[in-house]
């Protein structure tokens, strides 16, 4: 896994939520990457996923994806979800998307 990444959103002005960006831990062994902020009690305006935000988060790898199991933990205390999600088998990209060639793009069908 290379080249991680994150969009975050800037707060509105007056807002008095952190901006600042979330760490990121690759474990080539294990084979995650973990994204997180500044918990709750360290401090409760930090950048963290609210109601109506979109953060986006990625990660390079020279290998297709196997079926995942996300543990997504609530900022605020208390306990938290895993959300289990696949991805197609090894023609995930067979529609040129990754080579760039728009030629074969599907049309979602």
């Amino acid at each position: 896994m290379t080249d991680t990444g994150a969009h975050l959103i800037a707060h509105h002005s007056g807002e008095p939520y952190a901006t600042t960006d979330w760490d990121v831990a690759i474990d080539d062994v294990a084979g995650t990457v973990t994204w997180s902020t500044d918990t709750f009690a360290v401090d409760e305006f930090a950048n963290a996923l609210r109601w109506g935000t979109m953060f986006t988060f990625w990660v390079d790898t020279s290998a297709l994806p196997d079926d995942v199991t996300n543990r997504i933990g609530f900022f605020k205390p208390g306990s938290s979800a895993d959300v289990t999600f696949g991805f197609p088998s090894s023609d995930i990209f067979s529609d040129g998307f990754e080579s760039g060639n728009t030629n074969l793009w599907s049309n979602g069908g």
